[in-house]
């Protein structure tokens, strides 16, 4: 296991003023309460009130990765562990969610997608928590009712690893929670069965 300490840590920061501040409070503290679910620390409600609950998982979280100082040194360490689970998007990532998006959009066939990167998933309550899923980030750009193209805008699609570079898109998100949840490494279906 990784030590997080102040000096391997200080190469997060500019990772956390990059990523964390230019989203919506509500839309952070949204990912971090559900990235401290998935790590098991939080236990209450993704509502993005980070009240005492939330605190206290940060504390547990940073406790158990031997962080000291002040618990929002903690959250540069989230950071980090999401970032060293990236992965290159495969060629069978990108078909399934240009499948997806064809699906799922008003006119997918139209869309234009920006991949970022992908990371595996575990635990995902309300599909089948035996079979692998990659979570895939990026932005994408469709037309809308007006066949004008509405402009790039952050996604995160949980697709089902059948393996040999097969999947099959589940559940897509857009917006900056998708965009909050995909540099933290987690994604909303974890915290679908408690909510």
């Amino acid at each position: 296991m990784k030590e997080f300490t102040k000096q391997n840590l200080a190469g997060c920061a500019a990772a956390v003023v990059a990523t964390w501040l230019p989203f919506h409070a509500t839309a952070s503290d949204r990912a971090l309460q559900l990235r401290l679910m998935q790590e098991g620390f939080y236990r209450g409600p993704i509502d993005g009130m980070f009240g005492t609950g939330s605190r206290r998982a940060l504390m547990e979280y940073a406790a158990d990765r031997g962080i000291t100082g002040d618990i929002d040194d903690a959250i540069p360490a989230l950071f980090e562990e999401a970032r060293e689970a990236r992965e290159e998007v495969t060629e069978g990532q990108r078909r399934a969610t240009e499948s997806e998006m064809a699906s799922e959009l008003l006119d997918g066939d139209t869309a234009i997608v920006r991949y970022d990167f992908s990371y595996p998933i575990d635990g995902i309550p309300i599909i089948s928590p035996a079979i692998g899923h990659q979570v895939v980030c990026g932005e994408v750009n469709a037309r809308n009712a007006y066949g004008a193209y509405t402009g790039f805008q952050p996604f995160n699609l949980l697709l089902t690893d059948y393996g040999d570079d097969r999947y099959i898109g589940r559940l897509i998100d857009f917006g900056e929670f998708a965009q909050a949840s995909c540099y933290l490494g987690t994604h909303f279906a974890l915290g679908a069965a408690d909510n």
